[in-house]
């Protein structure tokens, strides 16, 4: 099970193996079972000829309402470098993890985050595809 870890002085979380610390933000793996939605969002960062860009950002329109929020994320590739995705509540980051792009597509979840404007943001390997979202 994923656990918890502060980033001191920040109040951000990162994903780690072992015991959730004592936070106002978990991050924790999701449990298996239904999970009912209220509100989400959800964006696909398509890979062109062009496409040089190494990050998917996806502005969630409205105002998140505070709360536990699960994090989706999908990116193509056989990139095995470190990857990570943030999670931003009024331009403040408040929860992360990593990943790599040839991981299976994942999800997490993000306890007691705070009411507000919420942006969500993962790299991705350049001219690769990205599908991320959240949902609350």
């Amino acid at each position: 099970m994923l656990g918890a870890s502060l980033l001191v002085g920040t109040g951000l979380m990162l994903a780690t193996a072992g015991p959730a610390a004592a936070s106002d933000v978990q991050l924790a793996t999701p449990s298996s079972g239904e999970v009912t939605v209220l509100g989400g969002a959800s964006k696909v960062c398509t890979r062109s000829g062009q496409d040089v860009d190494v990050w998917c950002d996806l502005e969630v329109p409205g105002t998140f309402p505070g709360g536990t929020v699960h994090v989706d994320v999908d990116v193509s590739g056989p990139d095995r470098a470190s990857r990570e995705w943030s999670l931003y509540v009024d331009f403040r980051k408040v929860c992360r993890a990593p990943y790599t792009a040839n991981d299976p597509a994942r999800s997490w979840t993000c306890r007691n985050v705070p009411r507000g404007k919420m942006r969500l943001s993962a790299s991705k390997p350049p001219w690769e595809q990205a599908a991320i979202g959240v949902r609350w």
